[in-house]
């Protein structure tokens, strides 16, 4: 199997060639997966930004031991062997697709459990809250006045049955601790600005077109499904998002702020909740994010930099 020794190199060897070398000489080896991983890794450029934070994602975890590399080959052969619209041959599309294929379920949370009782929250943009879970109604200004009325901050949610989950099938999680330390040093930015760029949500805009509010949910110290360190497969690949795989946080992964001058916070990952939640899950308050936030344009440079840092330690 073919090393790259990445000390020494940085000044003659382009962060991205690195990666690329390291991927090949991980993933080509899997016969008869090596054509069409080849292939594959000739969409990973310059050109198209989200193709280099994926491919980010995968040399970390596969650095980390987190995923298996003839799994990730299969995955990529099973992409390139589609028959899919010429707008889907980004990698990502194609990547996404293949998971979509195996099915995309099974991978979620698949990362070894850490032991250990910590007090999580889940944070999210009150419109989104009610939107996908408090109300039945059309998403409406007045549906949301409602839902302020029904949900102060403290309230029990034992009433919401709906399935509990994000765009896939799990949730986002970080602990109370880290939300406090975001809220408490937010300073002028306000909390939900705060939260907004440090969670790496980057939000303009809510579901009504208006400034979001950030409310967090408190969980019981039981948590109802294990809450794992994310993975490459924890994330939608067909659409914009800050996710970045972590290799230095042991256990955990680590949020890409929106704004490149403010620090990530701890994440977790767990399966979705079917029944819904009990009364011991409550709802917060954090508050509105006020200021305008301009999503960082250097995803895939920061993703490239937390691969050589997990490369440098193994």
């Amino acid at each position: 199997m073919l090393t790259v020794c990445i000390c020494d190199t940085l000044d003659r060897m382009d962060p991205l060639e690195i990666l690329v070398v390291y991927l090949r000489s991980e993933l080509e080896s899997h016969d008869p997966h090596a054509p069409a991983v080849a292939k594959w890794l000739t969409r990973v450029s310059a050109t198209e930004p989200d193709s280099i934070q994926l491919a980010a994602c995968l040399g970390i975890d596969l650095l980390t031991g987190a995923v298996e590399a003839a799994l990730v080959a299969g995955l990529i052969s099973t992409a390139e062997s589609a028959s899919v619209p010429h707008y889907c041959s980004a990698a990502t599309w194609l990547f996404q697709y293949s998971l979509t294929i195996y099915p995309h379920e099974t991978l979620l949370c698949g990362a070894k459990q850490t032991p250990g009782t910590v007090q999580y929250v889940r944070v999210l943009d009150f419109a989104s809250f009610v939107k996908y879970f408090a109300s039945d109604r059309p998403l409406t200004p007045e549906t949301l006045a409602a839902a302020r009325r029904q949900f102060p901050s403290g309230a029990p949610l034992g009433g919401i049955r709906k399935e509990w989950r994000g765009g896939l099938s799990n949730v986002w999680v970080t602990t109370e601790e880290s939300l406090s330390e975001v809220v408490r040093n937010a300073g002028a930015l306000g909390p939900g600005t705060a939260v907004n760029i440090r969670f790496g949500f980057g939000m303009s805009e809510d579901l009504l077109n208006c400034r979001p509010s950030f409310v967090a949910v408190r969980y019981p110290m039981a948590v109802p499904k294990p809450c794992v360190k994310p993975r490459v497969f924890d994330q939608i690949w067909s659409r914009p998002h800050l996710y970045v795989s972590s290799g230095t946080d042991k256990g955990w992964g680590r949020t890409l702020a929106a704004c490149a001058d403010q620090d990530g916070i701890p994440e977790r990952v767990h399966r979705r909740i079917d029944s819904g939640l009990t009364d011991e899950f409550t709802i917060h308050e954090i508050g509105p994010s006020d200021a305008d936030v301009s999503v960082r344009t250097d995803v895939a440079e920061a993703s490239l930099e937390r691969f050589v840092e997990v490369y440098q330690l193994r």
